[in-house]
């Protein structure tokens, strides 16, 4: 299936505190994905980055082929 999203090597940082640290994952056309974890494990920081409400620190997002952060309007027809 294709990928619709992509995410390499994610890793968010507030000052010394690490909220994402080297996340990696596909979402393909047709899948339902989840977020799970506990109490700061970096489920609403990866959605924040993923909606562009929160820039990462390092990694790469493609959304539908388009680089996230590369400044090409077009992502946010797949954004938000």
């Amino acid at each position: 299936m294709k990928k619709i999203i992509t995410v390499m090597h994610l890793t968010k940082e507030f000052g010394d505190k690490k909220a994402i640290d080297d996340l990696s994952f596909n979402i393909s056309k047709g899948e339902f994905t989840a977020f799970l974890g506990k109490n700061g494990a970096g489920k609403s920081t990866t959605v924040s980055i993923l909606t562009t409400l929160l820039k990462p620190t390092r990694g790469q997002i493609s959304i539908n082929g388009f680089q996230l952060g590369r400044g090409d309007a077009k992502i946010f027809l797949f954004v938000r």
